[in-house]
């Protein structure tokens, strides 16, 4: 029970400091991972021994991955505009590409800001999307357009599904969202992917669910940080150059005693594969409830002010 306690008090710490919100908690319950904006409810990996159902992983890699979701969630809470994600609600189709769009621009904007959350996020993502190889033929058309066009964006790589054509067709629109400063941008071009006939098929005749949103109704603006206007030249190559190292960094973090204790100095081991960030945006942390070594274990916080120049 204690050590429960321990690592959710860990990551409600996390997720106040990314949202800036020092009233925000976290909950570890069986649900998928959601906010009402007061609560952040996430499954625990580590004491399921899994991220993906059916999938074993390892505490590490479990932790990893808790960070990531709580960052994620909590980057909703900072970013997305509650206003322009109601007005998209009014269509479940418009709804499911924003809901697509939003993810890559918060993740982007979170990850620009804190060292920790681009690494976690990064691995996530790609965990996932090595996942997604074997199963995403079996999802619909609109899924697969949606997912494969995240992924095009996210990694530079187009997998051979039957919507093909249209993720690249669309490729640089959904970049152009992930650069998006706010919202308001993302469902304008959200608008423009839906005009097309062609995507307007991939839905099926009845409404899909319309996803959850956490959001805010004032949204902080994420516009792009110096040296992140042009997109990053990824390759399948490039990524598979980066593995054997990553791999071997990764068993050795699992392996660490700092790893079994969910410490966090052992992320210095994951490499760093996202930009390093120079721009210093956090608050003072003066009336946050954090530990007294959590900026210096914990966050991998954000680039110091030295490094600007």
């Amino acid at each position: 029970m204690y050590f429960s306690d321990f690592k959710r008090h860990r990551l409600q710490t996390l997720a106040r400091d990314v949202s800036r919100k020092n009233s925000v908690k976290v909950i570890f319950t069986e649900n998928t991972p959601r906010t009402d904006f007061c609560t952040i409810e996430m499954i625990d990996c580590a004491e399921r021994k899994e991220i993906l159902p059916g999938l074993p992983c390892s505490e590490a890699e479990a932790w990893v991955a808790m960070k990531a979701t709580v960052c994620h969630e909590a980057a909703h809470l900072r970013f997305t505009s509650q206003k322009a994600w109601e007005e998209a609600a009014k269509d479940p189709r418009l709804a499911n590409i924003l809901n697509s769009l939003e993810d890559l621009r918060i993740e982007r904007a979170i990850s620009e800001r804190f060292r920790g959350a681009a690494r976690w996020i990064d691995w996530l993502n790609r965990y996932i999307i090595e996942q997604y190889r074997t199963f995403i033929y079996h999802k619909p058309p609109f899924v697969r357009f949606l997912v494969g066009s995240m992924i095009a964006v996210q990694c530079g790589e187009i997998f051979p599904v039957p919507e093909k054509r249209l993720i690249e067709k669309y490729k640089d629109l959904v970049f152009k969202a992930q650069m998006a400063a706010t919202t308001e941008e993302a469902l304008e071009i959200s608008r423009q992917i839906l005009q097309d006939p062609e995507v307007q098929d991939l839905f099926p005749a009845y409404p899909p669910k319309i996803p959850q949103m956490p959001s805010t109704n004032k949204p902080e603006k994420a516009s792009p940080k110096a040296g992140r206007g042009k997109q990053k030249q990824s390759s399948r190559e490039t990524e598979q150059k980066n593995d054997s190292g990553y791999e071997e960094a990764l068993a050795a973090f699992s392996e660490s005693e700092a790893a079994e204790n969910l410490g966090e100095k052992s992320d210095a081991n994951i490499p760093n594969k996202p930009e390093v960030i120079e721009n210093n945006t956090r608050d003072s942390n003066d009336e946050l409830d954090i530990p007294e070594n959590f900026e210096e274990n914990a966050a991998e916080d954000e680039t110091p002010d030295e490094e600007k120049k």
